[in-house]
Parts: structure tokens; sequence; C-alpha cells
């Protein structure tokens, strides 16, 4: 059975302006994934160029832990924005939400994405590059960063970004994930942005401790 969740933003979009829809769980929902959202405004929301990152931690028998997805689309027309998010399966963690919208110009149509998925961590520490911004039309960048400590810490990890923005910040202090549980986890997520006119560098600093993985996805606009 899908699950769905309408976000009323509030936000007084007009006509051409660009929507920046995420939507994340640090855990799974069960081997499903995240559909392309819809909004009052008929808006159509598409997926980054060239795809994205949308699996940022360790797979397991229920699917994998830190799914989600970030879409874009074009205001047809103005109003007050109410976005509707919709997953394949339940979730077994409480998701997070994230509604962007940029206006003041033309959207270009260069909306892009990448990142890692699943890294083990050496260290509390790493540092993602940001290229192509001169053909950004906003020149605003938007971070979904996940982490996870295995065994449990029984404390939500830390996650700081730096000279970014932080939205949200969210995770577990011991999930089991699957069931039976296939792992137990201290695990988290991250949303920030930044505008910045240039390319640029970043690092983003997290909690560290026994096997720790990593996954991000940058998305620029």
């Amino acid at each position: 059975m899908s699950e769905t969740f309408t976000f009323n933003t509030n936000i007084n979009v007009k006509e051409g302006d660009s929507i920046v829809a995420i939507q994340w769980i640090t855990g799974t929902d069960y081997n499903g994934y995240a559909f392309a959202p819809t909004d009052n405004l008929g808006s159509r929301y598409k997926a980054p160029a060239g795809g994205e990152v949308n699996e940022l931690g360790e797979g397991y028998s229920c699917g994998t832990a830190g799914i989600g997805g970030a879409t874009l689309a074009e205001a047809p027309k103005s109003g007050t924005l109410s976005v509707t998010f919709q997953w394949a399966g339940p979730t077994d963690t409480v998701p997070g939400y994230v509604v962007y919208v940029l206006h003041g110009k033309k959207f270009s149509g260069s909306f892009s994405a990448g990142g890692y998925r699943a890294q083990q961590a050496t260290g509390n520490s790493v540092s993602i590059s940001v290229q192509g911004v001169a053909t950004q039309t906003y020149q605003y960048d938007f971070l979904v960063f996940y982490v996870a400590n295995s065994p449990c810490t029984n404390n939500v990890p830390s996650i700081a970004a730096q000279g970014l923005t932080q939205v949200q910040l969210w995770g577990d202090s011991c999930l089991s994930v699957c069931s039976p549980a296939a792992a137990h986890l201290s695990d988290a997520l991250y949303y920030g942005y930044i505008y910045y006119p240039t390319d640029f560098s970043f690092n983003v600093q997290f909690s560290y401790s026994g096997t720790t993985i990593y996954g991000y996805c940058l998305v620029q606009v």
C-alpha cells in the first residue's frame, strides 16, 4: 500500500516560479521508492537530468536505507502552494519533506543532481566540490546528507555542513532495519541549501562511531 503526505506550504507562488520538492527517509519503504509529487496548481514534477542519487545508505532485504528523491516543476499558474508527496510502500521511519520556491528569473532548464551512496567513512568529515554553477539559473544548491553509525550509539548522529543554511535535521537514536532486524543503526538526515555564484567546495562534519556509512545527494538549480 502506498503512503502519501500533503504539505500545505502557505507559499504564494507566481506563474513561472521554479519549485524544488525533496522527500527522504532514514529507513526504507520496503523495496519501494518515492513517486514524483503532485500539487494543487497542476505542476509537472520531473527528476534531474541524468537521474539522481535516490539511495544513500546500505541495501537490506527489505530495501535500501536512506531513500528518497528530488524533483523540480515550473508553476503553471499562481496560487498558494500545496504539495502531495507519495511513497510506493509504507515507510518504517518518519519522512522529512522540504519545498523550495525560486523566482525572479526564467528557468533555463538546467536541473541536475549528483552524489554518492553508502560510502564508508574513515573520519568525521568529508569535502564536497560543486562544479557547473555557471550553467545554473538560480545558482542555488540543495543538499541531502545521510549518515548511519553501527552499532547504535543511542543518539541521533550530528551533521553540520559548512556555509549552508540548515533546514531540517532528524533521525533515529537506534533503528532496527527490516523485520526481523537486519541491522541496528543510529542514523540521521540533513537538509540544507546555499546560494553561491561560482564553483566552490565545502566540508560536512558528522558523528563518527563504529562503522559509519554516509551518502549524499546535491541538487543544483
